[in-house]
């Protein structure tokens, strides 16, 4: 829905029209994040004319060049002390623009967003400098502002709108841009400003969803697992565990990653003889709790010599835990699929090895352990 910057030729009045356009684009150099992390703030208090990451400011050199913080009959753009950006539209220095770019980073939908900023007058002239704001999104004429005498650089006014019903899918980018002209009418032109842009995601946060909770006993440990299905919103996960399967107790803190869909493991070294009982505790950033179901394993009195390796498939660190009896040395390999050793290791105790595996090529992997009596075989994915 991308829309071309115009100019309108209004007697007596300076026009400055905010576009906002949404487009399904790939993440690129200049656009500015939108998180869960609200709002999204752009303040040109400091500036010197350099335009904050993500903005791009445009239009004859006259008009883009700075001209500091002393407010003269020059045209271009100004500093205006501790309020903002500022413009003074001549011949030579018109039309200018501001344009930012931002994408949505959310994890999800955007449905509705907040669109804010101040408006000021710097100096007064003949003409009558306005404010006009349009946007694709639909209706904003709440943002529309007209010159009085009592809004100065210190008393800026204050405007904003609510859009709903958007459909800003996650990773699509919208932009931003401030555009304005000399207008019509004679006389000298005043200078305009503006500052604390600000873009608010107002959409409601989705919590976690899970796909899958499971845990497998191995020997001495309990392994647990899960895939999340979304987790926009997420801040953490608290992994409890339970002997009775009423009172849950937390072992331990993981942070969530973000995005979805998400594998996690978690390995349990100190599970109770008997049955354990587990459930993830997930921390929305919003405060909100969510609960995933319970589930459990069974730790028996015997523990023989187990070895699990966490998560899988891997992406960058492979963790092997090794458990139970480890009275002989135990010798731990990793093979890649041509059956090329990748890491050797032995171990005389239990334990958690840490293996780097970023710079590993994606495939099928082995992991062999012996120990003199038995030896077994694990296949992991990267």
């Amino acid at each position: 829905m991308n829309k071309k910057f115009y100019f309108q030729n209004l007697t007596k009045r300076i026009v400055l029209t905010v576009i906002v356009t949404v487009a399904a684009i790939t993440m690129g150099f200049g656009q500015i994040s939108i998180s869960n992390s609200n709002p999204q703030v752009t303040n040109f208090n400091g500036w010197n004319g350099t335009m904050p990451s993500g903005w791009v400011l445009g239009g004859p050199s006259a008009a883009t060049t700075y001209r500091g913080t002393s407010a003269t009959s020059t045209g271009g753009s100004y500093a205006i002390p501790n309020s903002g950006f500022g413009y003074l539209p001549s011949s030579a220095a018109s039309p200018l623009t501001v344009t930012a770019t931002y994408q949505n980073n959310t994890g999800a939908v955007i449905t509705s967003l907040r669109l804010s900023y101040v408006a000021y007058s710097i100096t007064s002239s003949t003409r009558t400098p306005a404010w006009a704001v349009a946007s694709s999104l639909g209706s904003v004429s709440g943002l529309n502002w007209a010159y009085n005498s009592t809004v100065t650089a210190g008393s800026p006014d204050s405007l904003g709108i609510v859009l709903t019903g958007l459909n800003i899918a996650n990773g699509a980018s919208f932009t931003l841009a401030f555009a304005s002209d000399r207008g019509g009418g004679g006389g000298s032109s005043p200078m305009i400003g503006m500052n604390r842009v600000t873009i608010t995601n107002l959409s409601t946060p989705l919590f976690i969803r899970l796909n899958e909770f499971s845990v497998v006993n191995h020997g001495n440990t309990n392994n647990l697992s899960w895939k999340t299905a979304t987790e926009e919103s997420g801040d953490r996960f608290e992994i409890e565990r339970s002997i009775n399967g009423k009172n849950f107790d937390k072992i331990s803190t993981m942070d969530a990653k973000g995005s979805a869909p998400s594998v996690y493991g978690f390995i349990d070294q100190s599970p109770v003889s008997g049955t354990n009982y587990y459930r993830l505790k997930f921390m929305n950033s919003d405060g909100s709790v969510f609960y995933s179901n319970i589930v459990s394993a069974n730790v028996s009195e015997n523990r023989e010599l187990s070895i699990s390796a966490y998560p899988n498939p891997v992406t960058d660190k492979l963790n092997i835990a090794v458990s139970g009896d480890v009275s002989a040395a135990t010798e731990i390999l990793l093979l890649d699929g041509s059956g090329r050793t990748c890491y050797k290791e032995t171990v005389t105790k239990p334990g958690i090895i840490t293996i780097n595996t970023l710079q590993f090529a994606s495939g099928v992997y082995f992991i062999r352990y012996s120990n003199g009596k038995e030896q077994k075989v694990i296949k992991v994915k990267k």
